[in-house]
């Protein structure tokens, strides 16, 4: 794919939403716009409530717009069935949650490795892809460690190293630093974006702050359910 290729364009998207108990219902994205390029980092900055983490979950595919169109590379994901969202979505987009969602019962490389198993993308080489992940940010002593025996920098790299798995078209973060502490975050955000360059991946991540977004090549901001582009 070329690097000038779009590989994520969102188009006159709306979300309502109805309020419980009324017939009453409140717009929180109104008519959102976003053409991304391939091997691009995106910031969506936003308040509390502004619809930046809603956008986010709309981009994946984990909920659908009251209208308009999400194209990952040209294709429609409102025009999927369930089934064929599940398959699409596991492919070509990753998320690092702020709650790191790692799988406790697994152990560090298989929590890494799980979403090959998902995608039916499980080979012989997926250990020593994984090892050779988890090496690159300072994890290759934790391999056979659970989630319970890791500190929270340790868990949102693991997290970090499970989304690039399956070498997504776009990945997707939300407040990635949002349960660390300033070095620890300084830290994980310093080796994830240094993983989404050397992989040349499409990184789109939303937070409250500011210098965080400035370590994006773009930095967008949600006003009044409007997507404005920062200067």
């Amino acid at each position: 794919m070329r690097r000038s290729e779009i590989v994520l364009e969102v188009k006159e998207l709306q979300k309502s939403f109805t309020i419980p108990g009324s017939e009453e219902s409140f717009l929180i994205l109104d008519g959102v716009n976003l053409k991304v390029a391939n091997g691009r980092t995106v910031a969506i900055l936003g308040k509390s409530g502004s619809g930046k983490s809603t956008l986010l979950s709309l981009i994946a595919g984990l909920d659908s717009p009251s209208s308009g169109k999400i194209m990952v590379r040209n294709n429609d994901l409102n025009s999927f069935d369930e089934k064929k969202l599940t398959h699409f979505r596991a492919k070509n987009l990753s998320m690092v949650f702020q709650q790191f969602q790692l799988i406790n019962h697994l152990s560090v490389i298989d929590n890494v490795i799980l979403p090959l198993y998902l995608t039916d993308q499980i080979d012989n080489l997926s250990k020593d892809k994984a090892v050779k992940l988890l090496t690159e940010i300072d994890l290759e002593e934790r391999i056979n460690f659970f989630p319970r025996d890791l500190s929270g920098g340790e868990k949102q790299r693991v997290a970090i190293a499970r989304s690039l798995m399956v070498e997504p078209e776009v990945i997707l973060a939300d407040e990635p630093t949002g349960n660390l502490d300033v070095k620890t975050g300084a830290k994980v955000i310093k080796q994830f974006f240094q993983l989404v360059k050397k992989k040349n991946k499409t990184l789109i991540l939303v937070t409250h702050d500011l210098s965080l977004a400035k370590k994006c090549q773009e930095i967008y901001e949600i006003v009044n359910g409007k997507l404005v582009k920062r200067k």
